[in-house]
């Protein structure tokens, strides 16, 4: 059989730019197995049928987490202690105001919705749906049949469903649909027939923790006044923003319960995955060992259910793990055209009723790989290679991603390109009645642009309009300045500003001008003089008189001095109305290669530009040469180090394109079309690329450069390290990255507790003899003679603490008597204590030996319980123990034992032995009644050590006596 996981509604990646807002919208990853219905059975502490009459959510002040209320009226109850008519469950996950959480998985409620429910509780008793949506069934109406059906609930689209049998485990009986009447048979008789497995769940579990019908902050609310939110996923996805500024993104590892030494690592891996990826501005640190269990604004990963997500599991649990993460909604960023929520925190949780699946670190790490992902805001692909595919694969990939994992990562948080600015620092005057039309520009940032004039900060002139694209149109009706500040806004949401001033001239009756022709070479060598006409004709009704302020000047660009100056004053006098300027002169080409813009319009003092602009003419002045690229013929990276260089070129006519003309860069590394080589190489050696660059002549040259990239300097990369316990067998394997293996290690400072040391190769190992909290430092050493230090902490705790458990006895009234008590592990010193009940009169406890001791002074039944407690303030508690106090004459004895080994003939003889007394040998009941105060009994004793007993009416028993046949 094909191992899979599978889902019921997959989201697409096909198309990254349109399609992942519908794959980054959910905000909680969850991995299940489907569980066998005895075990649903047994698992539920209680099994409800009825219908949901109401929904409102509620953020708890305390830990602040959002809870959702579902009520739901009672038609029967299947199992379980609840008599109250109507419940109300307490969901995790909901939306209030801007701050909203949500849990993949959670089961779906509509009002008016009829349900059967299997139900646990949280440890304030209230009750919730069992296994998540596993334990929600809808009671619908086959249209066909007509017949009712139940129909367990359909989880979201990134949940991922595993048969059990895909994990080795036994194939299991798992009712998804069934017909109403014959699933309630199924229930009732799985309930009857599991009654015994059912009440050791309860105790084992669910110890002291009542049911409660609704929970205790809960406060009723109509239909309406609360908006449900938890299963009703987000309509705008979530990111974390300190990608944006260079922050890191940590998760903080609980460690208790944690699968394996190497757990740590294993996470650390995980992370690493999706902050190596080229192109991705996203960085995920491990946080080191912490305590913090879905502490509000600290990422946390846990696996021992701190959080009480998850349920008890008779058999190996159902839910395998689970992503929640919280946003808010007040904040938003729009990138490559998606807008995404601030994402605020993030948890994962590994079920530790499900570790049996965790024994495997490649598994952790690839199930650790996945909900990470789902907790930087990536749905599911819909490609079957991708690790964030719905179904798992269990390959052998551990930590590592796919082509489609890195494309969504990188769509959701690109490497920011280079500071966003605006160009212009001037702009060209306008004239009155005159048409106007200028674009503004930018570079940097991420395009698209969208532009505005920013209110408060000046305005443009009159008649003038500036359209989201940057163009400022429109014809000006009044003359004068005027200063206003414009803003321009990129796809990420980055903008800038910059103050700006245009001038609009009075225009002067009359003036107007037709373009006719002009004459300009196309080509020129760089620093040649040339000859240039350019001809209007005189539209107006105004002459052109250079004596009165008129010439022409350049217009693209405005104040252009590439030819030698900006303006030509005609030298044939005055142009009158009807007649045409021929304006004939010479321009000096620029003295660098390069495509440089030519065109002009007429101008009067006054009033500036007016008429028809020339034709707009690109020349390329070139000296005839060919590109040249200039870069050493080799160059030298490291793995896992961020590279950058800029290919230089001489000779040519710029712009430049560049490309791979032959063999490869390094993995990991690319080059733009601008001629930049960038980004993080992956992988250590040699490789080749043969880099080739056009000029605007489509003249070409090429450039063979060998790269080798070496690894990256070493890195000891354990985190944290697992604790230990004092006098058990430790281990532990330190972990290193990048350098040449093999790597040698040793202690350079501090020191490790009394039993412990490091080997050579890294292995923290021995039988730790003392407890406490242990600084120190370790270095490695390469195979190059590289090194690398870090500071570290190992906690070593105490053996747990234990009590023998005492054992019940009768004593005599008035006899003396001494018992001790024994207790184990913690932190010495003990000190002992009578919990509950009391001890018989005359009968005392030594608080700091734990020895009870005194002659009893009174007949009865004393029931009590005892504690020790250590240095530590660690408290334990025994059993209930029992001393019957009796009058010393009801107590039988053994005065006598005799065995003649020959005729297999056993004596007992004592005191105090009432007529109805039977002897017991080994806990077994032999020969007859006692006749004046003895007992004889004929039996062949096999070899060994046998107890003797003799008990009188009500349970009284003498002490033992040990008879040992050679």
């Amino acid at each position: 059989m094909k191992k899979r996981r599978t889902v019921h509604a997959a989201l697409r990646l096909l198309s990254i730019s349109i399609a992942l807002f519908l794959a980054y919208s959910e905000v909680t990853a969850t991995t299940v197995v489907l569980p066998a219905d005895e075990d649903m059975v047994v698992g539920a502490r209680a099994i409800i049928r009825g219908k949901v009459t109401n929904i409102g959510v509620k953020l708890d002040d305390t830990s602040g987490r959002i809870f959702t209320y579902v009520t739901v009226r009672v038609q029967e109850v299947l199992k379980g202690q609840i008599s109250d008519r109507e419940v109300v469950l307490k969901e995790e996950g909901g939306q209030v105001g801007n701050i909203g959480s949500s849990v993949y998985g959670a089961p779906t409620f509509d009002i008016d919705e009829r349900v059967l429910l299997y139900l646990d509780t949280w440890s304030d008793g209230s009750l919730r749906v069992h296994q998540l949506f596993l334990g929600k069934f809808s009671i619908i109406r086959d249209e066909r049949s007509g017949k009712q059906i139940a129909v367990r609930s359909t989880p979201d689209a990134n949940t991922s469903i595993i048969d059990a049998a895909s994990l080795g485990r036994p194939q299991v009986h798992s009712t998804n649909k069934m017909d109403l009447d014959s699933y309630l048979t199924l229930v009732r008789g799985m309930v009857e027939s599991n009654r015994r497995n059912s009440r050791q769940f309860e105790r084992r579990h669910y110890n002291q923790i009542p049911v409660v019908s609704r929970p205790p902050e809960f406060v009723s609310a109509a239909p309406g006044q609360i908006r449900p939110q938890f299963t009703l996923f987000p309509s705008t996805p979530a990111r974390w923003f300190e990608a944006d500024s260079g922050q890191t993104v940590p998760f903080f590892v609980n460690p208790d319960q944690m699968p394996s030494a190497t757990t740590p690592d294993d996470l650390s891996a995980a992370m690493n995955a999706w902050s190596v990826v080229p192109g991705c501005s996203l960085r995920l640190v491990n946080g080191g060992p912490s305590g913090a269990c879905a502490d509000h604004f600290i990422n946390t990963v846990t696996f021992n259910n701190c959080s009480a997500q998850f349920a008890p599991s008779p058999g190996c649990a159902s839910v395998l793990a689970v992503t929640n993460i919280n946003w808010d909604s007040s904040q938003r960023k729009t990138v490559n055209g998606t807008t995404f929520n601030r994402m605020i925190e993030a948890h994962v949780n590994y079920n530790p009723y499900a570790s049996c699946d965790f024994s495997d670190p490649c598994k952790v790490r690839e199930i650790g790989t996945h909900e990470i992902g789902h907790g930087c805001g990536l749905g599911h692909s819909q490609d079957a290679t991708a690790t964030m595919y719905a179904f798992i694969h269990y390959d052998g990939r551990c930590a590592s991603l796919k082509q489609d994992d890195i494309n969504a990562i990188v769509f959701v948080y690109p490497t920011p390109g280079p500071p966003l600015s605006i160009s212009q620092s001037s702009l060209p005057p306008a004239t009155v009645g005159t048409f106007y039309s200028q674009g503004v520009t930018a570079t940097g940032g991420t395009p698209p642009y969208t532009w505005s004039v920013v209110d408060g900060l000046g305005t443009l002139p009159s008649g003038l309009v500036m359209s989201s694209d940057g163009s400022i149109t429109g014809t000006p009706s009044a003359s004068g300045s005027s200063s206003f500040t414009v803003k321009v806004t990129d796809s990420t949401t980055t903008s800038t500003q910059k103050a700006l001033t245009l001038t609009v001239n009075s225009a002067l009756a009359g003036y107007d001008a037709q373009f006719v022709s002009q004459q300009v070479p196309s080509t020129l060598t760089p620093g040649q003089v040339f000859s240039a006409t350019v001809r209007w004709m005189n539209t107006g009704s105004q002459s052109w008189d250079p004596g009165a302020g008129f010439k022409v000047a350049s217009q693209n660009p405005p104040n252009n001095i590439t030819w030698g100056g900006d303006s030509v004053v005609p030298a044939q006098g005055i142009t009158t109305s009807g007649n045409t300027l021929e304006l004939t002169f010479q321009a000096t080409a620029p003295h660098s290669n390069g495509v440089y813009e030519f065109q002009w319009q007429p101008w009067h003092q006054g009033s500036g530009f007016f008429g028809q602009r020339s034709s707009d003419v690109s020349i390329v002045v070139s000296d005839g040469s060919s590109p040249v690229i200039n870069t050493p013929s080799s160059m030298d990276g490291a793995q896992g180090v961020p590279f950058s260089f800029q290919v230089p070129v001489t000779g040519g006519v710029p712009p430049y394109v560049w490309s791979i003309a032959g063999g490869a860069l390094p993995a990991g590394v690319t080059m733009s079309a601008a001629g930049m080589i960038s980004g993080v190489p992956g992988v250590p050696g040699p490789s080749t690329v043969d880099i080739q660059v056009t000029d605007f002549l489509s003249k070409n040259a090429h450039k063979t450069i060998a790269f080798n990239i070496t690894p990256p300097a070493p890195v000891i990369i354990t985190i944290g390290v697992t604790p230990g316990q004092r006098d058990v067998a430790y281990s532990f394997p330190l972990a290193a990255d990048g350098g040449k293996p093999p790597y040698s290690w040793k202690l350079v400072a501090g020191a490790l507790p009394a039993g412990l040391g490091i080997t050579a190769d890294g292995l923290l190992a021995g039988i730790p003899l003392v407890d406490g909290t242990f600084d120190f430092a370790v270095e490695l050493t390469d195979a190059d003679s590289r090194t690398a230090q870090k500071a570290l902490t190992i906690l070593i705790a105490p053996p747990p603490l234990r009590l023998g458990q005492p054992v019940s006895q009768d004593v005599a009234r008035g006899v003396s008597f001494s018992l001790q008590l024994v207790a184990s592990g913690g932190r010495p010193a003990y000190s002992w204590a009578v919990e509950s009940g009391a001890l018989p009169p005359g009968i005392g406890l030594n608080q700091s030996t734990g020895l009870l001791s005194g002659a009893p002074t009174a007949n009865g039944t004393f029931n009590f319980t005892l504690s020790v407690s250590d240095s530590l303030g660690t408290k334990v508690t025994s059993d209930s123990v029992q001393i019957r106090v009796l009058n010393p004459d009801s107590i039988p004895s053994i005065t006598k034992v005799k065995y003649k080994v020959g005729k297999g003939k056993l004596i007992v003889t004592g005191r105090n032995i009432d007529s109805t007394a039977v002897l017991k040998v080994d806990g077994q009941v032999v020969g007859g009644p006692p006749v004046d105060n003895q007992f004889t009994f004929k039996h062949k004793w096999p070899a060994g050590r046998h107890e003797i007993r003799i008990v009188n009416p009500s349970a009284i028993t003498s002490q033992p006596v040990f008879l040992t046949v050679e």
